[in-house]
């Protein structure tokens, strides 16, 4: 290193660690409730304080309106929320019921009654199906579909089919025989992006998902086919977006056995009776459990635990042609026939365990 080189370094460290940080720029999978706030007139109304509420967890975001009306809270996880908004000679209004959805711009639009601000107007509403402040085009897979859908091994990447767009990759390619293939829109299986809770989650190797979440772990997950907004990149095709659940002021949890066995599978049509297949395939975890260490009132710092442990016995019965008796003991003339038909022999079945 020569001597202009260490100040040169020093001088860009300095000026990196100098720049400001905006956790917006990254890929996130964390919504924004935004709206106006008006009076019965239509006239917009400055200063009126809004408060956005998270059900779950007791999270509280405060902010004034600006001159023209408007708030806008960003990076809130999803889940269900409760807005208000007060002012002084209005009377306050709580609207109940806002489910905010992976990476959702949610309007909610207030309109205040003149009154006491001790006055209370309770409104059960829901943010509108049509999000008309980004042209991203995606659809969200919420957590009752996650759940209750029938899966083949529980892999949750079965449920991006019943989207809009995708379409199941070519049978035989290379990411059909790595765990899954799916098509969006046309472009290839090995162009799609995949993220968990805002961090990338792509195997670099084969271009598919390295972590694939428990769907007991998982609270909804968000397919972008087009148009996203800038922060997503690295990849032409979808955009998969997924967020895993987080506590709440209730200690709940979940558990479950995956069995299959020979006992309940079919037997295969080319195997004479008696010759399998055998074996068993079983998932155990441990509960999934959503943990508030807190000492009598609300608060947001909860973690979620999960444990998942496969274990899989499987047998594999084949038929081929094997040295006949007569051969092992030398008797080679007759060729390959004799009274009983040609050299025959059931192969023996073939175990192996992988834990």
């Amino acid at each position: 290193m020569n001597r202009f080189s260490r100040p040169i370094s020093v001088f860009i460290l300095i000026v990196a660690l100098s720049l400001p940080f905006d956790p917006a720029f990254s890929q996130s999978f964390k919504g924004t409730i935004l709206g106006t706030v008006k009076d019965e007139t239509g006239a917009v109304l400055a200063g009126a304080t809004v408060t956005i509420t998270n059900v779950n967890t007791g999270l509280t975001r405060t902010i004034l309106t600006n001159d023209t009306g408007d708030y806008l809270v960003p990076l809130l996880p999803p889940g269900e929320y409760q807005v208000s908004a007060e002012l002084s000679g209005f009377k306050k209004e709580v609207i109940s019921g806002i489910i905010l959805q992976v990476e959702q711009k949610a309007r909610v639009d207030i309109t205040l009654a003149v009154g006491e601000i001790s006055e209370v107007v309770n409104v059960i509403g829901s943010a509108p199906l049509t999000q008309t402040d980004t042209a991203a085009v995606g659809s969200v897979i919420d957590n009752k579909k996650v759940v209750e859908l029938p899966l083949n091994g529980r892999l949750f990447f079965q449920l991006n089919l019943l989207l809009p767009g995708a379409a199941p990759g070519v049978f035989g390619s290379q990411l059909s025989t790595q765990g899954g293939s799916i098509v969006v829109n046309g472009a290839r299986e090995a162009q799609n992006n995949f993220l968990l809770d805002g961090i990338d989650n792509n195997d670099l190797a084969i271009n598919l998902f390295t972590i694939p979440p428990s769907i007991d772990a998982i609270h909804e997950f968000k397919l972008q086919s087009s148009t996203y907004t800038a922060e997503f990149g690295r990849s032409g095709g979808a955009q998969i977006n997924i967020t895993t659940k987080s506590g709440t002021n209730e200690i709940h949890g979940t558990a479950f056995e995956f069995l299959r066995n020979d006992a309940l599978d079919a037997r295969n049509q080319a195997i004479a009776a008696g010759q399998g297949p055998t074996g068993n395939s079983r998932i155990q975890t441990q509960p999934v459990r959503m943990v508030d260490r807190r000492s009598g009132h609300k608060r947001p710092d909860l973690f979620l635990l999960q444990f998942r442990r496969d274990q899989d016995k499987k047998s594999d019965n084949s038929n081929g042609r094997g040295a006949h008796a007569r051969h092992e003991k030398g008797g080679f003339l007759g060729g390959g026939r004799d009274d009983k038909g040609p050299a025959y022999r059931p192969a023996v079945p073939e175990q192996y365990d992988s834990a």
